[in-house]
């Protein structure tokens, strides 16, 4: 059974996303789900290096940014992430918006704001 948390990431699911063990999860993806242009979810898959959570209510992304998650996010903003790791499942739904078109020293890649909502 599911239960709804507050708009916040609980202890364990900030220690995955905080970036601080990186070299642990190097082969494992987070699910991210945006709604395509006719309202249909489209699935992607981003490397724990491409979502990192520099607080507890929001997240930062590093999607190409050509990619169909990313004009997505541009048009609508609405994302689901989903992690699932050994004993624990979280989904996490927020608002994105686009920081920059492309990250500085990684060319390619827009840098996406969520805010966990």
């Amino acid at each position: 059974m599911s239960v709804r948390l507050k708009p916040v990431l609980p202890d364990e699911l900030f220690g995955l996303l905080n970036g601080e063990h990186l070299d642990r999860h190097l082969n494992k993806v987070v699910l991210l789900i945006t709604l395509d242009e006719s309202g249909w979810p489209y699935a992607a898959m981003l490397s724990y290096l491409e979502v990192i959570a520099p607080d507890r209510s929001t997240l930062r992304l590093a999607p190409w940014n050509t990619s169909t998650t990313t004009a997505n996010l541009r048009r609508n903003g609405k994302v689901s992430l989903v992690v699932v790791e050994e004993g624990i499942a979280y989904y996490i739904q927020g608002k994105a918006t686009e920081l920059c078109r492309e990250m500085e020293g990684f060319p390619g890649m827009a840098k996406i704001h969520v805010k966990i909502e």
